[in-house]
């Protein structure tokens, strides 16, 4: 008896072994012709000091995507990102807005309005993205288009209409769009790896005032029912220019399809500070942002609901006042 249990004993060590020392080969690997969804969840809270006052901020931005992969080769991935559902909320001491592409705002007030009618040109516009096995992106074209179409022919007041335009412009520019994939998609090491193993990127970012180095370390954790489990990391220290300091810490976890590499899930906190001058005084902001990410692939035996996301969606905002 003690035999047979000491063969069933040594068997199982050798499955939690083997199990444990499995290479995995991780990569952006969507299917040609497959349709994919994918959400990103993005809320700020920042603290702006100027001089001897203090403002506390709030923004929420949420895009849900169509991803549709047009083609297809060993060396990259080119595919088509539509627009299906946008949320944009922000609140300060200056002012309030927001916009849900599937829940009116109550009491809209005529900046609301606008910002609506601006925003809805934009549900069922595309980008195409062109995407490196690493999840690098190597360029993405077509948000000059869709910022176009957003801001033609608003109607209502030309000042306003004109701040709003300007505030959108820095969010649907073939750059930011770049910055934002890449900073979410750049996740997947150059070779096979098992649990416990670490790689890194180096990345750098383009801004208004120069670039920022962002230098994600992954370790992956788990491998659990064909999904990779990636811890991420990401310290950041930039001088933009001689009187500007940024630094930045982001943590958090990824859950990544094996077969596919579509990030499923996503849960990551980025704190960072800034200081600089303005008219000659010190400006410095403290933010803190949650970021959350969904992924699913749209066929008979793979939809998913985002939990969490539905059409009541502002209900534990922070600033649901504003609906």
């Amino acid at each position: 008896m003690k035999k047979v249990k000491f063969i069933f004993t040594g068997i199982f060590l050798i499955a939690v072994l083997t199990v444990a020392s499995a290479q995995v080969h991780l990569s952006f690997n969507l299917e040609k012709g497959e349709k994919y969804e994918y959400l990103m969840d993005i809320k700020t809270t920042s603290q702006q000091s100027f001089g001897d006052q203090t403002s506390i901020g709030e923004m929420e931005i949420v895009f849900k995507y169509l991803i549709e992969v047009t083609e297809k080769t060993p060396q990259e991935i080119t595919a088509q990102f539509t627009f299906t559902q946008i949320i944009y909320v922000v609140s300060n001491p200056r002012m309030k807005m927001g916009y849900h592409s599937k829940n009116q705002v109550e009491n809209p007030t005529d900046i609301d309005k606008m910002l609506g009618n601006m925003i809805d040109k934009v549900i069922g516009q595309s980008f195409v993205a062109v995407i490196a096995p690493d999840g690098s992106i190597k360029s993405v074209t077509g948000m000059d288009a869709v910022y176009e179409n957003m801001v033609s022919e608003i109607e209502g007041d030309e000042q306003m209409a004109a701040q709003l335009s300007a505030q959108m412009r820095s969010m649907f520019t073939d750059r930011s769009r770049k910055n934002s994939l890449d900073m979410l998609l750049t996740i997947y090491p150059a070779k096979e790896v098992v649990v416990g193993d670490s790689w890194n990127f180096e990345i750098e970012i383009p801004t208004n005032n120069g670039s920022f180095a962002y230098n994600p370390k992954f370790t992956l954790k788990e491998i659990s029912n064909d999904v990779a489990i990636v811890d991420v990391i990401v310290v950041i220290e930039a001088n933009p220019d001689a009187e500007s300091i940024f630094s930045a810490i982001q943590t958090g976890t990824i859950l990544i399809d094996v077969k596919t590499g579509l990030p499923i899930s996503g849960d990551i906190t980025f704190d960072s500070k800034s200081s600089f001058k303005n008219q000659g005084m010190d400006v410095q902001i403290d933010s803190s942002e949650k970021w959350k990410t969904t992924g699913s692939t749209l066929s008979a035996n793979h939809i998913h609901n985002f939990t969490g996301h539905n059409d009541h969606f502002f209900d534990q905002s922070a600033t649901q006042e504003l609906l």
